[in-house]
């Protein structure tokens, strides 16, 4: 029987050798799960390796001991579901890998699993880390180029300031296109006071001054008042083309680009009004065409249609149709009171002359007791839709009430003169050079007065008035979700399909700064959908909006989350539902 023979020597460091080995590679199989399985091992991570954070990270990095390929993948699974993250990037030092988190990380257990390439592209080796997070998710998504999601710095952001439309506070003033509300302004004032003028005039001698048409200073007057109206329309159409596009204002000087004015009744107003009043030249040139009865009506009907396309400048609120009514009725009224007060003003108390003067004068007198009384109801209406209540807390309701001011004390200095023109030329048959220079400097007061109101009116148009909605005279939009907290609250409102969607922000109070205030739009979880992060240009309540042609990009449809930061901090969140687009 022959007996084992235990080796000596050489042969037993061979084993022992071989013993350390297989130790070692068992000890590096055993540990490559918590750490990494290559020649480029991790050195160091952010979240570190089981550690617990309060809330979802923004970024991942890891830092490896030799410099990184730049063939890398790097995924997150969290409470058993994986989680896709953004592309990785090496950082300067040329060993760290950063990775957005372009989806916030829900709260749970958390692992991230990398790859990594040597620069030659080989392979580098791959690992796992685990954390967990206790906190709150952080909504914000990442900035960072190439991801997919749209940032302000990642050149992908459908638009870096929204136009503001106006508010409760504020006037309408766009951040990217201001420069339109001065000229526009100044072309609606202009404008006004040239149609009102024309066409009051032109009722005034209808009605009461037959004669008039004979005076060189009537021809004057009524062509120089044509002027303005045309000069107005012009700017008043060249400033709602450049709005209606997102312009400058020198943009909407080209009549080639009023093919914007086409979405609504007041853009199509602002087309016809031009059209209107440069037609009006075939009743200036020949006055006496307002006085002939073959063409009366046509020669009155062309400025009344002009005059009353100024009622449809406003399509927002409830009752719009009674607004439409009470709209026209108000400017046609105003312009027979403003144009009569003008034409005596300029021509009529000019001078003494014959008793054709005398019958202007107390002609007038009576019809501005009707102007004046349709006047103050239809804007009372208009002041009830538009505003209610809210008269002292909103810049329309504000400037409305400073123009009711100035128009009772048009009614005082109005109600004083008339009753002395009745009294006193009531039995003259001429007009005397004293008579007419009282009457002058009293009319005068009133025509001020006048201007002043037609400036108010002006200003007026550029505020949201309190009983509007800011979606209702935006683009179309679905139902707002209120956003809300101790110090803010505000409403966002959005097209709610696949697809470019407008938005509006309305702003309703801000007990604290308003500063940096941003949208932000989160896909659905584990979906495609690329997340958006949109500044909004409010400093103050009012609203903004984005017209569709400029929208979000939503690239697929389901429970999307909007989410609101003012100042970098979270305001708060909700989920909104955005459809796949109706199929042709």
């Amino acid at each position: 029987m022959s007996r084992a023979v235990i080796p000596t020597g050489a042969p037993r460091r061979r084993l022992a050798t071989l013993a350390l080995a297989l130790v070692t590679i068992g000890t590096v199989v055993v540990m490559g799960a918590g750490t990494a399985s290559a020649d480029n091992p991790l050195v160091s991570s952010s979240p570190a390796a089981d550690s617990t954070v309060e809330q979802s990270p923004t970024s991942i990095a890891l830092t490896f001991t030799s410099s990184v390929g730049s063939q890398n993948t790097v995924v997150a699974a969290c409470n058993g579901q994986t989680i896709p993250l953004g592309a990785p990037t090496i950082g300067p030092d040329g060993v760290t890998l950063n990775v957005p988190v372009v989806q916030p990380l829900p709260a749970g257990d958390c692992s991230v699993s990398w790859t990594v390439s040597n620069p030659d592209a080989t392979v580098g080796g791959s690992g796992t880390i685990a954390f967990t997070i206790a906190g709150p998710v952080d909504t914000t998504p990442t900035t960072t180029p190439g991801t997919g999601t749209a940032t302000p710095d990642a050149g992908t952001t459908p638009a870096t300031t929204l136009p503001a439309t106006g508010g409760s506070g504020g006037s309408t003033d766009d951040g990217s296109n201001a420069s339109v509300e001065g000229p526009l302004g100044l072309g609606r004032l202009i404008m006004t006071i040239g149609l009102a003028a024309m066409f009051g005039a032109l009722v005034l001698i209808v009605l009461a001054w037959p004669e008039g048409v004979e005076y060189i200073l009537t021809v004057r007057f009524l062509r120089v008042a044509w002027g303005l109206a045309v000069v107005g329309a012009y700017l008043t159409t060249a400033g709602l083309a450049a709005k209606a596009a997102g312009e400058s204002f020198a943009y909407g000087l080209s009549p080639t680009s009023w093919t914007e004015l086409t979405d609504g009744i007041p853009q199509l107003a602002a087309l016809a009004r031009m059209a209107l009043t440069v037609a009006c030249i075939w009743v200036v040139l020949r006055p006496e065409r307002v006085t002939d009865p073959v063409t009366r009506a046509a020669a009155l009907g062309l400025p009344a249609a002009a005059v009353a396309t100024l009622g449809l400048s406003r399509d927002e609120g409830d009752l719009v149709m009674l607004g439409y009514a009470a709209g026209i009725s108000h400017a046609l009224a105003m312009a027979v009171w403003f144009g009569g007060l003008a034409l005596l003003v300029r021509v009529v108390l000019s001078g003494p002359g014959e008793i054709d003067l005398v019958h202007a004068v107390t002609g007038f007198s009576r019809l501005a007791n009707v102007a004046i009384g349709v006047t103050v109801v239809t804007g009372g209406i208009q002041l009830w839709r538009l505003d209610g209540g809210e008269i002292l807390t909103s810049g329309h309701g504000r400037v409305i009430l400073l123009k009711s001011l100035v128009v009772a004390g048009m009614v005082f200095v109005g109600v004083a003169t008339r009753q002395w023109a009745l009294a006193n030329l009531a039995r003259a048959d001429h007009m005397s050079a004293a008579s007419a220079a009282r009457l002058r400097r009293a009319v005068g007061i009133e025509t001020a007065l006048g201007v002043g109101v037609l400036l108010l009116t002006s200003w007026a148009l550029s505020f949201q008035p309190s009983n509007v909605d800011a979606t209702s005279s935006g683009p179309a939009v679905g139902d707002p979700v209120l956003l809300s907290n101790g110090q803010y609250d505000m409403t966002v409102a959005l097209t709610q399909q696949v697809g470019p969607n407008a938005l509006v922000v309305t702003v309703t109070r801000a007990d604290a700064p308003l500063t940096d205030l941003t949208i932000e739009l989160l896909p659905p979880p584990g979906s495609a959908g690329v997340g958006i992060v949109q500044p909004i240009p409010l400093t103050e309540p009012g609203t903004a909006a984005l017209g569709i042609d400029d929208g979000l990009p939503i690239n697929v449809p389901g429970v999307w989350t909007v989410a609101a930061r003012v100042g970098g901090v979270a305001v708060d969140s909700k989920n909104i539902t955005f459809e796949a687009p109706p199929t042709p």
